[in-house]
């Protein structure tokens, strides 16, 4: 595998998990309940959560089927 589809790679999950820590930092300045900025936090966490799973998955299948010419 190459090093340049791995970098590609690592910036494009950077990107989506910074967009998914992004809301939470919003939150913290705009939340007046506590009770219902917890419950965000943790649907956030869920979400980045399956955003991270999704990219080890990915992942995986391009190491086994990626051939680089």
């Amino acid at each position: 595998m190459s090093n340049k589809f791995l970098k590609y790679f690592g910036k494009i999950r950077i990107f989506f998990i910074s967009l998914t820590l992004l809301p939470i930092f919003f939150l913290f300045f705009l939340s007046i309940s506590p009770k219902s900025y917890l419950k965000q936090i943790l649907t956030y966490i869920k979400v980045h959560r399956l955003i991270n799973t999704f990219f080890i998955k990915v992942f995986i299948f391009f190491s086994i089927f990626y051939k680089p010419s």
